[in-house]
């Protein structure tokens, strides 16, 4: 028979406890999107850092995703909008919800310079007014399906 000490029971609660803070909180935000395809080089800054993802990286509101010259990424968001930006692009995701029960939600994004298109998915089919894409110049409101946008560097 083995027999319980106070120090093993503080070593147990210790090693528990450890385990617990370990873990990431349940209360983390949510992806929005998720990264499937990356050509060249792709950075994505979230609260002032610097990330290099891989195919599969989950993106969260605010997300900024650049891409280098020459480079590509494809993005997938939760509703099943695809985004692809081209060369030399900054691309914010501002705002977005879905709920997959009603198939509703928000979308909006900021194209900072370069080139998007995008094929819409269930949010545009359900609430075409809350989606939204905006430049520097403009805001276009979706009720189409599919469409390309660019714009230029103001240095805003």
């Amino acid at each position: 028979m083995r027999r319980i000490t106070q120090g093993s029971r503080i070593a147990a609660y210790l090693g528990g406890l450890c385990l617990l803070l370990s873990q990431p909180l349940q209360a983390e935000t949510v992806g929005i999107g998720t990264i499937k395809t990356i050509s060249g080089e792709v950075q994505v800054t979230r609260n002032a850092i610097t990330l290099t993802p891989i195919p599969g990286f989950e993106l969260q509101e605010q997300d900024v995703v650049r891409t280098g010259a020459g480079s590509a990424v494809g993005i997938v968001m939760r509703d099943q909008t695809i985004l692809s930006a081209g060369a030399s692009s900054v691309l914010r995701l501002d705002k977005f919800s879905f709920d997959n029960k009603t198939q509703t939600g928000a979308m909006q994004t900021t194209l900072k310079k370069g080139r998007l298109s995008a094929i819409s998915g269930a949010i545009v089919k359900h609430s075409p007014e809350a989606v939204q894409f905006k430049t520097s110049t403009m805001t276009l409101g979706v009720r189409g399906t599919e469409f390309i946008i660019e714009a230029e560097d103001r240095g805003d």
